[in-house]
């Protein structure tokens, strides 16, 4: 059975967790339109991930395909310390914040108390309490209760508008970068709080380390200083993840929108793939059909021609996650009907596979005609997707591998096809194509086969 004839433009990322953890709940999941699924590593154990694997070979196995799997780190996150049992804090009240595990309430960094000052603004919890910080002493805070609730003990703190710097690779995120090398079935690994080109460059070193070289390195953008230095973080990744959830918490949510289209922009310059994350379809966390503003959401995404979208909490925890893939891949299919390019990548440079990507982009384009195209590495598919064609495109791979890593970009319909060279990958892939139901009567077949500085493409008319 396949299911990699999708159609769709921009792919569907699926958070693991409780409510999607089972086999036969992820097969479905695939059937509606997942393309990948992401690890959270903020949550469980090795056990817990050891059968999400499991599970993901089960389901791959049974469809014959291979999905993106993520394994996104926890990241260097400032967050409270482990004082025991929920705090309750209502409006108006004054507590005190002391660093280490001491009572009331207790954060695990001392980084935080000697940035903040007094009128600073915290929240806890993505936003659930927020504190106004009056008087600071030493390793010691007082703050007023603008809002709250019960607080819990390890939950996230964010200092709004400001960045506190605690290192780029904690412990357990080097634990988890061990826990990827020793599962293979991984394709790609989300930095968090990616805030410099220098910290991507640190996770390679470490990915390396850990023998890891064969894996995309996906910045996720949450912070002020990561939209700051989102041109080098582009440039040293293979991909960004635009995070509204922290970011809505450091930025004004007025600005979060013109935000997103600044770091959707900055990466489609530099040919980086793109994918939006956070609150995409939230309202079927516990609703079965979306709300109106969600689906103009989508379209905005896809008119901006991003990679992928990522449920998170949606399918983690949400009642029906299955139902939400089917919104959102439904979607997709409708709205990127009326896509119009309106994203045109520059050639920035004189590479000449760069230059040819283009052409063969407007080739197929002009002719209105399907595009099948065979890629040893990816790289070849990866130049395509880029130049964000108008039209799917079949993409013949050699392992699976490959066909995880570029399953999420724009536009890839990947198909497993072994093979030793460029023209026997390409006659299997045209084989595949043949059984396909809905074609086009044009088809453009291309691949690196080299002739000394020639290249074939080839054009077939039915």
């Amino acid at each position: 059975m396949r299911c990699c004839f999708r159609g769709r433009l921009v792919k569907v990322i699926a958070t693991l967790g409780p409510s999607s953890s089972s086999i036969k709940v992820m097969k479905d999941m695939v059937l509606e339109g997942v393309d990948g699924f992401r690890i959270n590593f903020s949550h469980g154990d090795p056990d817990f991930w050891d059968r999400l694997l499991d599970n993901i070979r089960l389901v791959e196995d049974q469809l014959g395909i291979h999905l993106a799997v993520i394994g996104d780190l926890e990241g260097p996150k400032i967050r409270l310390g482990d004082f025991g049992d929920p705090v309750k804090v209502s409006s108006g009240d004054t507590i005190d914040i002391f660093y280490g595990e001491e009572k009331p309430v207790a954060i695990d960094s001392e980084e935080f108390f000697k940035t903040i000052e007094p009128g600073d603004h915290v929240l806890i919890d993505d936003g659930r309490v927020k504190l106004r910080i009056e008087e600071v002493d030493g390793y010691r805070a007082r703050a007023k209760v603008i809002y709250g609730r019960a607080i819990h003990p390890r939950k996230g703190v964010v200092v709004v508008g400001k960045d506190i710097y605690v290192g780029d690779l904690t412990s357990k995120d080097k634990e988890c970068i061990r826990y990827i090398a020793n599962n293979s079935v991984f394709s790609h690994i989300m930095v968090s709080y990616a805030n410099s080109g220098e910290h991507i460059r640190r996770v390679r070193e470490y990915l390396k380390e850990a023998s890891v070289d064969d894996i995309d390195v996906l910045a996720k953008i949450e912070t002020p200083k990561g939209v700051e230095n989102v041109d080098e973080i582009a440039r040293e990744s293979d991909g960004i993840v635009i995070a509204r959830g922290d970011l809505g918490m450091h930025f004004d949510l007025d600005k979060l929108p013109l935000i997103q289209e600044y770091l959707t922009s900055k990466a489609l310059s530099q040919r980086k793939p793109v994918v939006i994350a956070t609150e995409i379809l939230s309202s079927m966390v516990e609703n079965s059909t979306p709300l109106r503003s969600e689906i103009v959401d989508i379209y905005e995404g896809i008119k901006s021609a991003i990679d992928a979208f990522l449920l998170t909490s949606e399918t983690a925890i949400g009642r029906n996650p299955v139902n939400v893939v089917r919104w959102l891949a439904k979607s997709i299919s409708t709205l990127q009907r009326n896509y119009r390019k309106i994203h045109e990548v520059r050639v920035d440079s004189e590479v000449k596979e760069d230059r040819l990507a283009k052409g063969i982009v407007e080739l197929f384009e002009s002719l209105d005609s399907d595009l099948l195209v065979y890629s040893m590495s990816g790289r070849f598919a990866r130049r395509i997707s880029s130049y964000r064609p108008r039209n799917p495109f079949y993409v013949g791979v050699p392992n699976p591998k490959i066909e995880r890593l570029i399953r999420i970009l724009w536009g890839t319909q990947p198909i497993l096809v072994e093979a030793n060279d460029y023209q026997e990958g390409l006659q299997g892939l045209s084989r595949v194509y043949s059984g396909v139901s809905e074609k086009r009567s044009t088809v453009v077949k291309a691949a690196w086969i080299r002739f000394g500085n020639t290249y074939e493409i080839t054009v077939s008319v039915a």
